[in-house]
């Protein structure tokens, strides 16, 4: 991107290890279909139309997991948002993370 880098890069970066966790795969694969390739985007569709059991069955998500793993993605889609200014700091990500 051609923004300068800034803590907020890290914040982008740990969003992605989290999409990376969650699908157990790299966050480009070409391997797959072009809405697939990037991992971030197919989630967000997937989140955004409430088909959180496709989502769950292609990434091999047992169902007693699944709100964990939720939470898990509301979390990596605010960090790699495009604007680093809308990004959460990450004393508010680990908050995220550890509510029960």
């Amino acid at each position: 991107m051609p923004l300068p880098i800034t803590h907020k890069c890290d914040v982008y970066s740990f969003g992605m290890l989290l999409f990376e966790i969650i699908g157990r795969r790299r966050n480009v694969d070409i391997t797959l279909v072009d809405s697939q390739q990037w991992f971030p985007v197919w989630a967000w569709g997937k989140y955004e139309k409430k088909q959180m059991e496709d989502f769950m069955t292609g990434c091999a998500i047992e169902k007693k997991d699944r709100e964990v793993v939720e939470r898990m993605l509301k979390v990596a889609l605010c960090c790699v948002q495009y604007r680093p200014e809308t990004r959460p700091e990450m004393s508010i990500i680990t908050k995220m993370l550890e509510e029960q």
